[in-house]
């Protein structure tokens, strides 16, 4: 389970593993010095806030280069890292953390940071999409009066008009028909049921 804690510093986002081996962030981030949560969200050790850390942390259990050392005090059930730091009404979210070579700033009034903003169906990152179609490396801007950004109602349709699990599931079966429903005889159109989908 994912949630984010939201202050007047920035945001922190907490992660409760939901399988039995609740350790696995910890192991993955002294093994390979990062790890990635539904496959979304990625992390550095220096990223990881023990669950008494403000957003700023502090220097107990950290190397000389910021990094967390000691595993050993993290809960074992609930992580925190920092996520965003708080900027002229933004939530300034470092690109590496989404994926991406693009910086993120949400504004912070107007919308709450959720799961469903960065990620859609299938653990799809909806920012390295939008990251896909950008010329340049700037950042991506959602809501706000700043220059190039993407109006915060413009990016709530995009949420809602991602494609859900269903209409993936009919668009795959509708390809997988068009170019092999020749060769099955007495098969419905995939095709045909994907397009009364959308009427």
């Amino acid at each position: 389970m994912i949630w984010f804690d939201v202050d007047d510093r920035g945001a922190t986002l907490n992660y409760e593993p939901e399988r039995s081996d609740d350790n696995w962030v910890a192991r993955e981030l002294r093994s390979s010095g990062a790890v990635t949560i539904t496959r979304v969200f990625s992390f550095q050790p220096a990223d990881l806030l023990t669950s008494n850390d403000s957003i700023e942390g502090d220097d107990e259990g950290r190397d000389p280069d910021g990094n967390f050392t000691d595993f050993g005090d993290v809960e074992s059930t609930l992580y925190r890292f920092r996520f965003a730091t708080a900027k002229d009404g933004y939530h300034h979210i470092p690109g590496r953390i989404l994926g991406i070579e693009n910086d993120v700033l949400i504004i912070a009034e107007g919308i709450s940071l959720d799961r469903n903003i960065f990620a859609a169906e299938r653990n799809i990152g909806i920012f390295r999409r939008i990251a896909k179609l950008k010329q340049d490396r700037g950042a991506i801007i959602v809501g706000g009066e700043m220059e190039g950004n993407i109006p915060l109602g413009a990016f709530q349709e995009l949420l809602k008009r991602f494609p859900n699990t269903t209409e993936l599931d009919r668009y795959a079966t509708a390809r997988v028909d068009n170019i092999l429903g020749e060769f099955f005889e007495g098969t419905q159109s995939a095709r045909e049921r994907y397009e009364r989908y959308f009427v």
